[in-house]
């Protein structure tokens, strides 16, 4: 993965983490709704800052199936049907 690419997913997911961090700290504690909310989002926002620090070593296609999988999105095969279709 080239360093240009690595230092932007590096400032998207930090500034991602500063945000989640600044909606943590001003939950209320005797909300437990808004702090389960809040734990939620800084374990997804630190998820990603670790991986983005560990991407440098994978290959880009091997990144692109890490992305898809941090984002909950499955990788899906369509079958192709060969020949002529009957009506």
């Amino acid at each position: 993965m080239s360093a240009t690419v690595t230092e932007r997913l590096l400032a998207s997911a930090l500034a991602d983490a500063r945000a989640q961090l600044a909606a943590a700290e001003a939950v209320d504690v005797n909300d437990e709704l808004g702090v389960i909310t809040s734990q939620t989002g800084l374990a997804v926002a630190l998820r990603r800052v670790l991986w983005v620090l560990n991407a440098e070593d994978d290959d880009t296609a091997d990144v692109a199936d890490q992305v898809a999988a941090e984002d909950g999105v499955r990788h899906i095969g369509v079958p192709y049907q060969r020949g002529s279709v009957a009506a």
